[in-house]
């Protein structure tokens, strides 16, 4: 599985990530209660509330 950070505190080890799914977890990623990071899993996409198979590290 391929690393990729996509921010400071946003990293993904999805392969295939959905323009609207990077979105919303770039956005997730600049709360102030995620420390250190926010990452997405494999599997992620776009949920209604929440970026699906995301974990807060």
């Amino acid at each position: 599985m391929t690393r990729e950070h996509l921010s400071d505190r946003l990293i993904s080890w999805a392969s295939i990530l959905e323009p609207s799914t990077r979105e919303q977890a770039v956005r997730t990623s600049t709360m102030p209660f995620i420390h250190p990071h926010l990452a997405l899993m494999p599997d992620a996409h776009l949920d209604v509330v929440w970026t699906t198979h995301q974990g807060v590290a």
